[in-house]
């Protein structure tokens, strides 16, 4: 089955980046409730997304020039 996972990969990572924008407009709210880490979690989803991002690019690439040969 084929799919495009640098679309996935991208769809996730905004998601997060998202999250940690709203999350941390409640940050006050959510150190009050015992959650104070939940920003810093979307943090590292996001970042971590970018990485998965230009991992899932180059293996494109890699897997194009494959398929040219």
């Amino acid at each position: 089955m084929e799919t495009n996972d640098v679309l996935i990969v991208a769809i996730g990572t905004a998601l997060f980046a998202v999250a940690f924008v709203v999350l941390l407009a409640l940050r006050s709210s959510l150190e009050r409730s015992g959650h104070g880490r939940w920003p810093w979690i979307a943090l590292s989803g996001a970042l971590l997304g970018l990485v998965g991002l230009v991992y899932c690019r180059r293996r494109q690439q890699r897997m194009s020039k494959v398929n040219a040969q």
